[in-house]
């Protein structure tokens, strides 16, 4: 029989303490524990696979290649004063970022393998200028630089993988008075 002790704990006869339920780990519970624990991985190793394979593949090249061409626009390029004939670095701006339409104009009249060498890139792309309603304007005469009847309106039909697309301000000055205009290039291959 069981004795009790003073301090009110079980004891078997031979001193040992007595085994009760609480707090045992009991072979099925165990096997059914592991179990779910290893579908619950399965299942989430699986989730982050698909994940990976149904997630957007942007060709990151494009998108680099987009915020590095626009980086070069914005400047006034090299020299300083270039001509389709005498360009080693593409830019359209004079100091203060505002926009010259003349060196628009010797972009769009320079060789566009040529202009994609000089801009360092392997994508086609096009630049044009909207004001700050999204409308597109007409610099210098022209309304887009870059690929051949490629304009905004139908860049989407081009047969493109991914098309990276990148806005820069730049001051158009027209006559006496300064707007603030967008300057949009698309990328793409």
């Amino acid at each position: 029989m069981d004795k009790i002790k003073a301090n009110g704990q079980n004891e078997t006869l031979a001193g040992r303490p007595r085994a009760s339920r609480n707090g045992q780990v009991w072979f099925p519970d165990f096997m059914i524990a592991s179990f779910i624990f290893v579908v619950i991985a399965v299942l989430f190793t699986v989730f982050l696979a698909n994940q990976e394979s149904h997630g957007t593949n942007i060709d990151v090249s494009a998108i680099d290649d987009a915020n590095a061409i626009s980086n070069m626009l914005i400047t006034q390029g090299n020299p300083t004063n270039w001509t389709a004939g005498s360009v080693n670095f593409v830019g359209l701006t004079n100091p203060g970022k505002r926009l010259n339409s003349t060196k628009f104009a010797s972009l769009a009249a320079l060789d566009y393998n040529r202009a994609r060498t000089i801009m360092g890139t392997k994508h086609d792309f096009i630049v044009y200028f909207q004001d700050v309603q999204g409308n597109q304007i007409t610099v210098g005469g022209l309304d887009v630089a870059g690929k051949a009847g490629v304009t905004p309106g139908n860049i989407e039909s081009q047969d493109a993988g991914d098309i990276a697309r990148v806005g820069r301000f730049v001051l158009l000055s027209q006559g006496t008075q300064s707007d603030i205009v967008e300057m949009v290039i698309y990328v793409w291959n």
